[in-house]
């Protein structure tokens, strides 16, 4: 099935009358005589490739541009990565079954251009897998990067500059941590002096350490649930529309539901950001967690 997907990919962005005309030349000649001549043109053809790869790719940010816009203009922000893109293909994820509704909320916020809302895809599928990455994360990224790519070439929005998804987590993408912890300095920075409420799932802030939200002039919480959040959806805006002030950022840490009501709350005057895994990066940056070890792979996970 590997062998017959890169052959549809090649179909699809390449000259066609190319590539047939070079499968004929070969059928038609001695292969073994050619396979040198062959190579060789790979060798340029290659230009014309990436050329065309790069030309489908999304208008992304890279994670310092993110972390700058958001401290120097904030407003609301809207996270897609590989859970998002596994519910909008039909998929269950472990703290969020697959919802028709959730799945076509999702599609529309990745597509809809606004001026009050930042929209954040995953870049690292575009992009070749650093060689000290983490084990984990470079068997993760050779063996969905494929599908994750195509996903987003064929369901964003060229119209939309998209900030990264990284920008807030990412403790786990770096083996060097003199780097992330400039990151870390960053991130800490978007809550400093800020009212803040984090909208959260059952005993997830609990059963951490450290706390990202630190430096924040005020903070509260509302418990959501930690699984299918989304169906608990409207129950969820209502407590924030009944407790929290217009003044506050909201912190949404729902999984996939946490994207759609970004949105939804801007529409009813509210800054809110999908902070995502945020708060357990930071858990683990400050306890240096082993990257590789089984016990990263459960934290990472929501429960």
């Amino acid at each position: 099935m590997g062998l017959f997907r890169y052959i549809k990919t090649l179909f699809r962005i390449w000259n066609t009358k190319n590539l047939l005309r070079n499968i004929r030349f070969l059928l038609e000649h001695d292969l073994n005589n050619s396979l040198d001549e062959t190579i060789e043109s790979c060798a340029y053809e290659l230009d014309e490739i990436k050329a065309i790869l790069l030309s489908r790719k999304p208008r992304v940010l890279t994670v310092q541009e993110s972390l700058k816009l958001l401290l120097t203009q904030p407003k609301s922000f809207a996270r897609f990565g590989d859970g998002e893109i596994s519910i909008m293909k039909g998929n269950n994820l472990q703290f969020q079954s697959y919802d028709p509704q959730l799945a076509m909320r999702l599609l529309q916020v990745l597509k809809t251009k606004r001026n009050d809302l930042y929209v954040g895809i995953n870049d690292n599928y575009f992009h070749a897998i650093p060689p000290d990455a983490p084990k984990q994360k470079r068997e993760f990224l050779r063996k969905y990067s494929p599908s994750l790519r195509d996903f987003f070439i064929r369901e964003t929005n060229p119209e939309i500059q998209y900030l990264n998804a990284c920008c807030l987590i990412g403790y786990f993408d770096y083996c060097d941590d003199d780097i992330y912890s400039e990151f870390i300095k960053a991130k800490r920075r978007l809550f400093e002096g800020k009212k803040i409420t984090v909208v959260t799932g059952k005993s997830v802030i609990e059963k951490l350490d450290y706390d990202i939200f630190e430096l924040a002039a005020s903070k509260k919480y509302i418990e959501a649930p930690s699984k299918n959040a989304f169906q608990e959806y409207t129950s969820i805006i209502d407590n924030i529309k009944r407790d929290v002030s217009k003044d506050d950022l909201i912190c949404l840490i729902l999984g996939p539901t946490a994207t759609v009501m970004a949105s939804d709350l801007t529409d009813l005057g509210y800054m809110a950001w999908d902070v995502g895994h945020i708060a357990k990066d930071y858990d683990a940056f400050m306890k240096k967690l082993d990257r590789n070890s089984e016990k990263a792979i459960t934290f990472w996970v929501a429960d």
